[in-house]
């Protein structure tokens, strides 16, 4: 916001978003494709964006209920970008992950492939994805050991989380 004359139009936005409730929804950066995000009751969403997907300054910023209806709200302030080096980016891969292991839990749940190879490939893919994400959260895990920050319990609190999320995915896959 630039004035005060931004927060009806920033709190209405809000307001919307809040009210759609705990779901997955799509976020949009100009034209780019859409990316699915969660917000938390304070109305934030996270979204980690590498290579040239990361590059969103001045670009508009759209979010979706689906991908399909095309009914979106659009936001006016710019989004706080936090370098690779920044620890704070530890805070956001995490439950960034989190996230993804919950989404491939779903698209095993939610499953609507008949050919049993075209199964099987698939699960194998999922696994696959699931266990560098895994390694992810393991190499953070041991980082965080290692340093002594003011982030560091958090970040291993975050961790033993989505290790948690880890191994109920596990358990799906394994039915």
């Amino acid at each position: 916001m630039k004035s005060s004359g931004d927060i009806p139009p920033t709190m209405k936005t809000t307001l919307d978003l809040l009210e759609l409730g705990d779901r997955t929804l799509y976020v949009k950066f100009g034209e780019n494709e859409f990316l699915p995000t969660g917000f938390d009751d304070e109305g934030h969403g996270k979204l980690v964006l590498t290579g040239e997907a990361a590059k969103v300054q001045g670009q508009k910023i759209s979010v979706f209920k689906d991908q399909e209806s095309g009914e979106k709200f659009d936001i006016e302030a710019t989004p706080i970008q936090i370098q690779p080096d920044d620890p704070m980016a530890t805070l956001l891969t995490v439950p960034y992950i989190q996230f993804e292991i919950t989404r491939l839990t779903n698209e095993i749940i939610n499953n609507t492939i008949d050919n049993e190879e075209e199964k099987r490939k698939r699960l194998n893919e999922i696994l696959e994805e699931a266990n560098t994400y895994d390694e992810q959260i393991n190499s953070i895990l041991q980082t965080a050991f290692r340093t002594k920050s003011a982030t560091r319990n958090e970040v291993i609190q975050q961790c033993m989380n989505a290790k948690g999320t880890v191994y109920q995915f596990k358990d799906i896959l394994s039915e």
